[in-house]
């Protein structure tokens, strides 16, 4: 998987510690994630692709909250219930914490958000959700297959698309996770 993404990000920062980054997670909110995704975020951690996609870690103090996994969950939660109070119809997937919860695992800067949709046990198939300027797109793909087609520029809408800051490639690590 890493190897993958060597060519548009570059290597990574952090040690890929997937069970001592992912096991209290995981316990605390009572899923199992995808085995790529995890691997991705642990080794590269808390960051910016190409400038503007924002990727959560599950070990970045919550005080960090814009790099907080946990955070994002609960703050994404709270948006998403009350849009579906105005209007039920606009958010057509389940909300944290109904079974088969969408998990936020990075924003783009706008305020656009790529979500994980997998059972509340992690058994079910996971695809990504991409709640995209008030659309919803789903992909039926894993991790890593939509990282590849996003970063190449085959994924629509793009949304690692470079244009939106023009000489920004690769991953920055922002903030520190907590061992």
């Amino acid at each position: 998987m890493i190897e993958n993404m060597l060519p548009f990000l570059g290597r990574p920062t952090l040690n890929n510690n997937i069970e001592e980054d992912w096991e209290e997670f995981e316990t605390n909110f009572q899923i199992a994630l995808p085995h790529d995704y995890k691997t991705f975020t642990s080794a590269y951690g808390p960051g910016q692709v190409r400038g503007h996609v924002i990727f959560f870690h599950p070990k970045a103090p919550r005080e960090s909250e814009s790099l907080s996994l946990s955070h994002e969950i609960e703050e994404t939660a709270d948006s998403y219930r009350d849009i579906r109070a105005l209007d039920p119809s606009l958010v057509p997937w389940p909300i944290y914490p109904e079974p088969g919860w969408l998990i936020p695992i990075a924003r783009e800067i706008r305020g656009d958000q790529l979500l994980l949709r997998v059972g509340a046990t992690g058994t079910s198939n996971p695809s990504l959700i991409l709640d995209w300027h008030h659309g919803w797109h789903e992909y039926s793909m894993s991790f890593t297959e939509f990282m590849e087609a996003g970063l190449s520029g085959t994924l629509d809408p793009p949304f690692f698309f470079a244009e939106t800051n023009p000489g920004v490639a690769g991953f920055f690590r922002l903030g520190r996770v907590e061992s």
